[in-house]
């Protein structure tokens, strides 16, 4: 049995006054900060919260599917990778998936700012989230995780990810050398399933929905971006069962997902942020 807990969206902000801004998306973004995205999130108490939950649980691992960040301003990585530190001071293992607020402008993206502050554990040789834009790792027992970066940066009121040609040979190839019977969890920051403006979409979702039909060893898709949770079985269409974590930082809607992965089942156990505290608000059992 290996429980997995799975946040997304910490929004981790800093308000920028720097006029080099004007140069990138930046100030787009900062005027989101200053009219919206500061009454709504707060990081630092559901957080503190947060980590009194998972030990209380007994939580094993931690997968964070992106934005970290709102601009991806160092300060704003600094702030998150201190959180990090003390998930990891509580012998919780972390994984951390970047989404498109953490490649937020070219110069971030290029330079890779988002890898120089999050180490990840130590994946199959030859998979590098880094390098090849896949991780991949044993957690336990016949569970596997693998976790994709398809952020980019985007035009100034753009915010799609794309599951490249590249990222698919990668995520082929892992699969390959997966045994047959493993069970394997997909994580990325962007849904394969969206009604919102193609602005906001997976580039190429259906080349990914299409790769995990021939992959039925693919049972769980977790993802963020999108702020609302969401528990979807899509088993019938011949797709994994799909988890929106939601935002585990949003003051009236913070959510997360706990997932005990266990021989030929999983329980998703979800959370929502009510009361000033982290309640259970559903259990759902699936067992293939």
């Amino acid at each position: 049995m290996f429980r997995l807990a799975h946040i997304s969206d910490l929004h981790f902000s800093q308000v920028s006054w720097n006029p080099l801004q004007f140069f990138s998306k930046r100030w787009v973004g900062n005027w989101n900060l200053i009219l919206r995205r500061k009454r709504e999130f707060n990081p630092e108490v559901l957080l503190d919260a947060l980590i009194e939950k998972l030990l209380s649980e007994q939580v094993h691992g931690v997968v964070i599917s992106g934005d970290l960040s709102c601009t991806s301003l160092e300060k704003e990585f600094l702030q998150a990778s201190n959180f990090i530190d003390k998930l990891r001071s509580a012998a919780l293992e972390v994984i951390v998936l970047p989404g498109n607020h953490d490649h937020y402008t070219k110069s971030a993206y290029k330079n890779e700012v988002f890898y120089q502050f999050f180490q990840q554990p130590l994946s199959l040789p030859g998979f590098s989230l880094k390098k090849n834009r896949i991780f991949v790792k044993h957690l336990d027992g016949a569970w596997w995780f693998i976790g994709m970066d398809t952020a980019l940066p985007t035009s100034l009121f753009s915010c799609h990810g794309n599951f490249s040609e590249q990222i698919e040979l990668q995520l082929e190839k892992a699969l390959s050398q997966l045994p047959e019977d493993a069970y394997v969890i997909i994580a990325n920051h962007f849904p394969i399933f969206t009604q919102e403006h193609e602005s906001r979409h997976l580039q190429r979702d259906d080349a990914l929905k299409a790769l995990m039909k021939r992959h039925p060893k693919i049972k769980l898709y977790l993802h963020g971006h999108t702020h609302r949770h969401c528990i979807a079985d899509l088993r019938n269409a011949q797709l994994p069962i799909i988890l929106d974590s939601g935002s585990v930082t949003h003051k009236t809607r913070g959510s997360w997902n706990l997932l005990e992965c266990r021989d030929q089942a999983c329980l998703v156990q979800a959370f929502q942020w009510k009361n000033q505290s982290w309640t259970s608000a559903s259990l759902t059992h699936f067992t293939w």
